[in-house]
């Protein structure tokens, strides 16, 4: 599947990636939501963590975060793997 690993970016090139391939208005991840959650409300001291689309077929853009490790990770899934995510026992 190649390389999967997270790698340490920027603020700003978080940023960049976050509006260039994230989608906009249509997927939710707007302006108003990187103004709401990154910088009115963002953690200070957390580092970014990027992964890129791995094939022109992940173009489902997640942000997940980690408590723990005090890390915004921002990755990329398929619509299919997007979807199986959210089977579980008993959705019909």
């Amino acid at each position: 599947m190649g390389d999967t690993a997270f790698r340490e970016a920027t603020k700003d090139e978080f940023k960049e990636i976050y509006f260039r391939l994230g989608g906009g208005q249509n997927s939710g991840w707007t302006a108003d939501y990187w103004q709401q959650s990154f910088e009115e409300t963002g953690k200070p001291n957390w580092r970014f963590m990027v992964q890129e689309p791995l094939s022109p077929e992940h173009g489902q853009m997640w942000i997940a975060t980690d408590n723990e490790a005090n890390q915004y990770r921002l990755f990329f899934m398929t619509e299919a793997s997007t979807e199986n995510f959210f089977d579980h026992p008993g959705k019909e």
